[in-house]
């Protein structure tokens, strides 16, 4: 995988972290035989992902991991996005950057217009990786990657 690659992956849900303990704790397998295990549910979806990291992180990385952005195809959600990077002063964002349409979306293999949600950079082991169904351009990756750098 390279930097600037758009592949369908396990991505793991961002907003159930509360309810991860609960759901594990659903999961207890008690047999008085045997000792108790617990059992941990990762709860997500499969969809597109941008991969971010530099394609140096993944030829030296030990835990065969990648960073990357989850994409979207509701376009409302790219809207509010759009608002709070902007609200907190996030130079160089724009909606163009966030959206991915007419041709970008073919050559990223996706099937309807959609927008990277840079607000959930996420980093994946390989395995969570399915299968590589297009790329971005090298312009338009460094321009995320520079507004992602903002975060720090």
């Amino acid at each position: 995988m390279n930097q600037g690659e758009v592949w369908i992956a396990r991505v793991p849900y961002s907003d159930v972290s509360d309810s991860i303990d609960s759901i594990a704790n659903a999961l207890i397998h008690s047999n008085k035989k045997k000792s108790k295990k617990r059992y941990v549910l990762v709860l997500g979806d499969v969809r597109p992902v941008l991969i971010i990291s530099r394609d140096e992180y993944h030829k030296a990385s030990s835990n065969s991991s990648v960073i990357a952005c989850p994409i979207t195809s509701n376009l409302q959600r790219a809207i509010k996005m759009y608002h709070t990077l902007k609200s907190a002063g996030f130079r160089g964002v724009t909606p163009d950057l966030l959206r991915i349409t007419g041709n970008e979306r073919i050559q990223a293999g996706l099937d309807r217009d959609s927008a990277i949600v840079i607000l959930k950079v996420t980093t994946l082991n390989v395995n969570q990786l399915e299968n590589k169904i297009g790329g971005l351009t090298d312009t338009k990756v460094s321009s995320v990657v520079e507004i992602v750098k903002e975060f720090f």
